[in-house]
């Protein structure tokens, strides 16, 4: 399911085999659920644009994931398991994660939700459509949506939140994984376990230890999306790998600013995923080695097409990232890479003066 191939310090470069085809670690997710900041580029853009590394014998489609919560609504997971599962539904290749929805909750952009002790009721906000997501229930719809890779319902506390509040939110995060673990029918399908802890190292190590317990087939580190700087992010991270045994695949969820994905590689992380390519396209930035680029004269009304070019640029650049890394990582070099990386990365890092549209290669 999941071997290491090559690694340098903390850094490893391996491969995770689902059922549908085997990718290359570490690597980049595109979120590529309807509906949300991904819509302007989809699973065939990726298949095109070579998410899957050139050196490497990777699924024909490259890897990305899905919002199982947002697939719920808009078409509906039996809409779409009628289609044959979400592949079918997408018309793609990719070897596809799903996310439970989990964290909708800390983003209150498309859903009024209302948190109960046995799940979240999302109420969208364009329908005013309802669903009880519980931990059994994320489960049957990732099932039904026939992912690769599912992930367990967790619960997200708010950053900044009393120290009851957070610690109730990770024995609620822990009870819902073996609620999700007594649930799991597929055995063909991948199950992540998810850990939070806030931004306190104690806890991160602790959840992250009880979490890695359970014997999921990867081990994902929530909740880290949410912290407001890069120190508090790379310090829950560190704090959280410590307790994961090195033989499982250890994703950081929503994370994708390339300098956090190369530190990050160097702590033990494996996989990645987030709107990113999309989210800074709509701005009208160019994601480069030089940090955030912004294209003249963009205006908040340009239309699809010029945004949907530069969301492909992005996506690019994040799935060329992590092939170099992996090559630094099997050359031995990660560190000089790294090093050398997010020196340049980090000294422009804020969008800089614009370039001559004419000369950025989409």
């Amino acid at each position: 399911m999941f071997r290491i191939v090559a690694s340098d310090g903390a850094a490893r470069a391996g491969e995770l085999t689902t059922r549908s085809g085997t990718v290359a670690t570490p690597f980049f997710m595109p979120v590529i659920t309807q509906g949300t900041a991904a819509r302007v580029i989809g699973p065939p853009d990726y298949h095109r644009l070579g998410m899957s590394a050139a050196d490497h014998d990777a699924a024909a489609g490259g890897v990305a994931i899905a919002n199982s919560l947002i697939a719920g609504f808009t078409p509906g997971a039996a809409t779409i398991a009628a289609a044959g599962g979400l592949a079918c539904w997408l018309d793609t290749k990719s070897v596809l994660f799903t996310d439970s929805g989990g964290y909708q909750t800390s983003q209150g952009s498309s859903f009024v939700v209302q948190r109960t002790h046995d799940g979240y009721r999302f109420t969208a906000r364009w329908s005013d459509a309802s669903l009880l997501l519980t931990p059994e229930r994320a489960i049957e719809l990732q099932y039904e949506l026939r992912s690769d890779v599912a992930m367990v319902l967790d619960d997200v506390a708010p950053y900044g939140c009393d120290h009851a509040t957070l610690l109730a939110a990770i024995d609620r995060t822990h009870a819902w994984a073996e609620r999700a673990l007594r649930r799991r029918t597929d055995s063909g399908q991948l199950l992540f376990g998810i850990s939070q802890g806030g931004v306190d190292p104690a806890l991160r190590e602790q959840s992250a230890a009880i979490i890695d317990s359970m014997g999921f087939d990867g081990a994902a580190i929530g909740g880290v999306a949410i912290l407001p700087t890069a120190h508090e992010r790379l310090t829950a991270v560190r704090a959280s790998v410590c307790a994961l045994r090195p033989e499982r695949p250890r994703y950081v969820m929503g994370v994708s600013d390339p300098g956090q994905i190369v530190r990050m590689v160097g702590l033990g992380v494996d996989c990645f995923d987030a709107a990113y390519p999309s989210i800074q396209a709509r701005a009208g930035v160019v994601v480069t080695d030089d940090g955030l680029v912004r294209v003249r004269d963009w205006a908040s009304d340009v239309g699809e097409d010029r945004v949907h070019s530069l969301a492909r640029h992005n996506a690019q650049y994040l799935a060329e990232l992590t092939a170099r890394i992996r090559t630094a990582i099997s050359q031995g070099s990660y560190h000089e890479f790294a090093q050398q990386f997010c020196a340049r990365w980090e000294a422009r890092r804020a969008p800089s003066s614009p370039p001559n549209e004419s000369q950025l290669t989409l």
